[in-house]
């Protein structure tokens, strides 16, 4: 599997790896428990969050962003900039 994280400043390697060979060894961000369904997993890497989801057999990377933002508030503003 190949990961195309180096625009957000994350370098092949560890995250990509981790990703690639575990894809399910995430766990949901607490931001969205109970709120969609359990297909979307963080992984986090130095200071960064990476948001993904396993759909068949292809792994997507939604979201890269920094462990000290607000994911909720973030989040929220994503949905009402969709509305």
């Amino acid at each position: 599997m190949l990961f195309r994280l180096s625009c957000y400043g994350i370098h092949e390697g560890k995250a990509g790896l981790s990703i690639g060979q575990f894809p399910e060894s995430g766990h949901v961000p607490a931001e969205l428990e109970g709120f969609v369904d359990d297909s979307f997993l963080q992984a986090l890497f130095g200071k960064n969050r990476i948001i993904d989801q396993v759909r068949d057999d292809t792994i997507y990377v939604h979201l890269v962003v920094d462990t000290r933002r607000d994911l909720l508030g973030l989040l929220q503003r994503i949905v009402l900039r969709l509305l």
